[in-house]
């Protein structure tokens, strides 16, 4: 096993790497953990935010390739399978959505490829592109959505911002283990049986975190589970009965797709040079993240001399 480890440590360092970002669940992150702050009376706290974390992770993680998923308007595959999916979910404020168009011109910025896909969502073009690359790269994603924990696996690990935008928590397998008690693997049916209030899933009424947890943990996935129902707990086994349908409705809303018909060409995914990025920066005032960057222009331009 000790071999195995130091073979699969050495295999990562020589693969070239990719940063897959999840835009949205940044933008609402950030949106939502700073205060207002405008530039000519609108409000940019969410762009500011996101490039905030984007900098401190591609400084952090040093991707040679880099690419972002956004979220579209339409209703997805999910609201055909449960017409009631994020049903309860507010729409994005008018303040923020006047920040999408901003941050998408800084990622163009970047050289950064933008992919949406009518009928999906940003975590299902994620899962996809990592599924395609993970055997030729090294996939780094970048999300607060706890949801991408199954993608984690040997060559997949998730950053997610902590409190505010600043502490950064990396998940490797161990780590969701450590934290949910349940494997990445396991992690669909461990959500599914818990279900989520913020996304309507409807999940097993009397069933929370730590039922779900000992469920998946000691009997594995919904599936067998309902298979030796008879070998549970008295009370286990009540909260479960006739509920199979709805678990398994549960889990297939919480399970990313990961064979979208995509196209990703991964050369066109390397970070642009020049100062297009500390040009949008200085335009909306950010003078930290200008500063920062003409800082790297100007390293770079003596090392080119």
């Amino acid at each position: 096993m000790a071999c195995d480890k130091i073979i699969q440590d050495f295999i990562l360092t020589i693969m070239k790497k990719i940063l897959l970002i999840d835009s949205n669940a940044l933008i609402y992150r950030s949106y939502h953990a700073l205060p207002p702050l405008k530039k000519d009376g609108k409000l940019v706290n969410a762009a500011y935010g996101f490039f905030s974390i984007l900098s401190k992770v591609l400084d952090d993680e040093k991707p040679d390739y880099v690419a972002a998923a956004f979220d579209r308007k339409e209703k997805t595959f999910r609201h055909d399978i449960f017409e009631d999916y994020k049903a309860q979910r507010p729409e994005m404020p008018e303040d923020l959505v006047s920040q999408l168009p901003i941050i998408k011109r800084g990622l163009e910025s970047f050289g950064i490829p933008i992919f949406e896909e009518k009928g999906y969502e940003a975590d299902d073009i994620i899962a996809t592109l990592a599924e395609k690359l993970k055997d030729e790269k090294e996939v780094v994603v970048l999300s607060g959505d706890r949801d991408l924990l199954q993608l984690v696996d040997k060559k997949v690990t998730v950053r997610s911002p902590g409190r505010g935008i600043k502490k950064m928590i990396n998940f490797d397998k161990d780590k969701v283990v450590e934290k949910y008690g349940v494997s990445p693997e396991l992690f669909v049916d461990y959500k599914a049986l818990r279900g989520d209030p913020s996304d309507n899933i409807p999940g097993i009424e009397g069933i929370g975190k730590k039922r779900a947890k000992d469920l998946v943990s000691k009997h594995g996935t919904i599936e067998e589970i309902y298979a030796n129902l008879d070998n549970l707990k008295e009370a286990q086994r009540r909260r479960l009965e006739g509920k199979e349908k709805e678990a398994l409705l549960s889990k297939k809303l919480v399970t990313l797709k990961r064979d979208m018909d995509i196209d990703v060409d991964s050369e066109e995914c390397q970070l642009r040079p020049g100062k297009e990025k500390v040009e949008f920066f200085e335009e909306l005032n950010f003078k930290t993240l200008a500063a920062r960057y003409r800082k790297k222009e100007d390293s770079q331009m003596k090392l080119e001399l």
